[in-house]
């Protein structure tokens, strides 16, 4: 991946993993959509959405903190 500068200099950048592109909203989101498939199939939804937005919620925590040391 490249980059170019406004001077028209090309300045070469590493590869970044998937921690560039995944956050903590991203874990929400998901965990969320996870819990309201799951709450659907239950047929409680609000609490399956309510539970996998608090999962998903942790699951981001954790991965910022693995990510940041």
């Amino acid at each position: 991946m490249t980059r170019t500068d406004k001077d028209g200099s090309r300045e070469t950048t590493a590869r970044q993993g998937i921690h560039a592109y995944v956050s903590m909203g991203t874990f929400i989101a998901l965990g969320a959509a996870l819990g309201l498939v799951v709450g659907l199939l239950a047929e409680q939804m609000v609490i399956g959405l309510a539970i996998g937005a608090g999962l998903g919620t942790v699951g981001g925590a954790v991965f910022e903190t693995y990510r940041k040391r």
